[in-house]
């Protein structure tokens, strides 16, 4: 699932953006898991098994929020 996640921020991060926005939110929803939680859990499995820098990695966030607002 990282490297899924990792293709789809390189290659369409606003996709990608939405994506796990609705990952977190199902989670929230349907597990009761803590957004906090899930989302350290998939920036987790980024750094572990994505190919991303960690810059691109932990500017990803701050980048979607900000062409989101566009």
């Amino acid at each position: 699932m990282a490297r899924l996640l990792d293709w789809l921020i390189r290659h369409h991060s606003r996709t990608a953006g939405r994506t796990i926005g609705e990952i977190v939110g199902e989670a929230e929803r349907r597990l009761k898991v803590p957004r906090p939680v899930s989302e350290e859990s998939i920036a987790s499995a980024l750094a572990f098994d994505g190919m991303l820098d960690a810059e691109t990695r932990e500017s990803f966030p701050a980048r979607e929020e900000s062409e989101c607002r566009n």
